[in-house]
């Protein structure tokens, strides 16, 4: 998964790419604690006028994940109450994090 956004300071949402930032932060956490490889979830900054940087980073994603094949989700996940319990706590944890406060 890449996720794009404006660079930090630079975004007319103010401080959206700010928590951004979070969000990916924690979405890696969440998906390392599930077993995905951090390989599979990228965070770039790329302008408008950057349409050739963020073709590159898609381009270098895409061979970065290549080698990793398919998530094998069958093979890798078994869902049961306790896991689902843990998501749900994460999700508890980090409610107040995805959010900016002025």
């Amino acid at each position: 998964m890449l996720i794009a956004g404006c660079h930090p300071g630079e975004c007319h949402y103010v401080e959206q790419n700010y928590k951004a930032m979070r969000r990916h932060a924690m979405l890696r956490y969440t998906l390392g604690r599930m077993g995905i490889e951090k390989e599979r979830l990228r965070l770039v900054w790329a302008s408008a006028a950057e349409g050739q940087q963020l073709a590159e980073a898609i381009d270098e994603m895409v061979e970065a994940v290549r080698p990793l094949g398919p998530l094998g989700w069958s093979a890798n996940w078994r869902e049961n109450a306790e896991r689902l319990a843990s998501i749900e706590r994460l999700a508890e944890e980090h409610q107040e994090a995805v959010e900016v406060h002025s």
